[in-house]
């Protein structure tokens, strides 16, 4: 067990050397005091702890009921954002009326008048939705998955990260 006998302090202005600590006031723990032994080593359970993570960042229509009990439904309003450019009342668009009109079949292919972008992750568990780091999460794990199928699929956890993949990407197609 570590034993601090005095407490550690470090106190430094902007530009001021914070000073060294001696070798002598270093303590580290006797490595011969614990062991690896009863610590237990399961790979496939790390990976389905860090893909609940995503779940638990999901956004949108569709996630109660899923594999995390707790989580519901969430930001569901962004699956009908009206096709008007934004507003003092905070709704609509940040695009400008005169693209709107150029693009209005593109946009809005079902003439509802809305456009669709619910879905996504939330960031880091903040509740906002950015796209850069969440396309570059979405390919790291694609990727991930691409290099190592075989494990995914002999943990069982082949279906699980496919459909956390299909959630990111089906938001960004969205957002196109």
């Amino acid at each position: 067990m570590l034993t601090l006998t005095t407490p550690l302090t470090a106190f430094a202005t902007a530009g001021e050397d914070p000073g060294t600590v001696d070798d002598a006031d270093k303590t580290f723990p006797d490595p011969d005091s614990f062991s690896y032994d009863d610590v237990e080593v399961d790979f496939a359970k790390a990976l389905q702890y860090t893909m609940h993570f995503y779940d638990a960042n999901k956004c949108g229509s569709g996630i109660t009921g899923g594999r995390l009990e707790w989580r519901g439904d969430c930001h569901t309003e962004d699956g009908a954002i009206p096709l008007i450019p934004y507003g003092e009342d905070y709704i609509g668009t940040n695009l400008s009326q005169a693209f709107i009109d150029e693009h209005r079949e593109i946009l809005d292919p079902d003439g509802d008048g809305t456009v669709g972008c619910d879905g996504g992750m939330h960031d880091a568990g903040d509740h906002v939705k950015f796209n850069l780091p969440g396309s570059y999460a979405a390919s790291t794990l694609a990727w991930g998955y691409y290099e190592f199928r075989e494990a995914y699929e002999e943990t069982g956890n082949a279906e699980h990260i496919e459909e956390i993949i299909h959630w990111f990407c089906d938001y960004y197609l969205k957002c196109l």
